[in-house]
């Protein structure tokens, strides 16, 4: 799968159906959840049982048997937080589970970023602070497209010291002037060429406009990165946001419960 392929997923307005994480009652009429379980057939959904003070052996059991792969007792006081806390990891387990084959992929070229857990830590501290509900690999320059729920973008770019230096003979093959070097070299800023593939252009363009703020990081190597908000070069404007879906479901649910009555 292409860099490119994982980055129009974005486009995709059925991206957010995809089944990570089922919660089941145990006590269900006509089937219990321990079966409703047994027939989910797809390894990376994971499952998440509810289950009553009289049935909590049997959850253990398929706990221990991996046919469940969490189990919340409905009478704790705290079942509520305990819920939301265990759909939220079992989430993280299945993006990791389906991530797998393209992080290997990945970590052999410029997206080996994906791999430095203290980056990964950082990364997860700006989604905190952003709100960032989706993201996507992007490219020229390397990085992550976000989102947050409403929809606004954000552009994360990653540099590390090798691919700074590429930066850097580009632009000096392409006679930028003395003043980008200066500030490319300061650490202060990075470049985010959108009109042309993310390489410095030619012929002394204004690059000054070009520069955003950066934050050097040590993990495992050294990273300078920067956040642009609402980036240039995406065409985003009819991408359905996360709130929009869930408007959409919402709607979807009342007019089936209607049909229902």
């Amino acid at each position: 799968m292409s860099v490119d392929t994982v980055r129009n997923r974005v486009f995709d307005n059925d991206r957010f159906q995809a089944t990570s994480v089922v919660v089941v009652d145990y006590d269900m009429p006509g089937l219990n959840g321990l079966e409703f379980c047994r027939r989910i057939t797809d390894p990376a959904v994971r499952k998440i049982m509810l289950t009553g003070k009289a049935n909590e052996h049997i959850a253990v059991e398929s706990f221990n048997e991996g046919i469940i792969h969490r189990f919340i007792r409905k009478q704790d006081a705290s079942a509520i937080s305990a819920l939301n806390r265990a759909v939220r990891d079992m989430q993280n387990a299945y993006f990791d589970n389906r991530c797998q084959s393209i992080l290997d992929t990945l970590v052999t070229s410029e997206y080996t970023f994906l791999r430095d857990e203290a980056l990964v830590a950082r990364v997860r501290e700006i989604f905190d602070s952003l709100g960032i509900v989706e993201h996507y690999l992007s490219y020229s320059p390397n990085g992550l497209l976000m989102l947050d729920s409403t929809g606004k973008s954000y552009l994360l770019i990653v540099h590390t010291n090798e691919t700074l230096r590429g930066v850097r003979e580009i632009a000096s093959v392409q006679g930028a002037p003395a003043g980008f070097f200066d500030a490319l070299d300061s650490g202060a800023s990075l470049p985010y060429f959108w009109q042309t593939s993310g390489y410095c252009p030619a012929d002394g363009i204004a690059w000054e406009s070009y520069m955003h703020p950066a934050i050097r990081f040590t993990g495992q190597q050294l990273y300078a990165y920067a956040v642009i908000p609402n980036p240039p070069g995406f065409d985003l404007s009819h991408v359905l946001s996360y709130d929009r879906y869930l408007e959409w479901l919402d709607r979807d649910i009342q007019k089936t419960w209607s049909s229902l009555m």
